[in-house]
């Protein structure tokens, strides 16, 4: 999905825009989860100290200038993951889009949540 290619958001209806940041979040997720695959990679092959940095948060904190605290954070998450099976599948079947139908039911189960925040059920329309 590119940007450019959509539509002014003042030209869209409700519904559109609903359905548009869906697909924004969905695409978001997928990066993040490509984001951790590679901090946890990085850090796997020890890539940071070949560049001079004192380890991976320090390389990733400095170079996209987040704060240490955070990548940190990310880092651990990242080499987390794989502990848990059905997070691990849920996210590969998220960032594949899914494709796999035996999948598709776990990511969908993992990434969506079944009520609102108030509670109540989400309407299907």
């Amino acid at each position: 999905m590119g940007l450019c290619d959509e539509r002014p958001i003042w030209s869209m209806s409700g519904s559109e825009m609903l359905s548009t940041l869906d697909a924004v979040q969905a695409q978001l997720a997928r990066l993040q989860t490509h984001r951790l695959h590679l901090l946890a990679a990085l850090d796997a092959n020890g890539h940071a100290a070949d560049l001079g940095a004192r380890d991976t948060v320090q390389l990733i904190a400095v170079r996209h200038r987040l704060d240490p605290t955070e990548v940190r954070r990310d880092l651990r998450l990242a080499t987390a993951l794989p502990k848990y099976p059905d997070v691990q599948t849920a996210l590969h079947a998220t960032s594949a889009g899914a494709t796999d139908s035996a999948q598709a039911p776990l990511a969908d189960a993992a990434l969506a949540p079944e009520t609102s925040p108030l509670g109540q059920p989400w309407s299907s329309s």
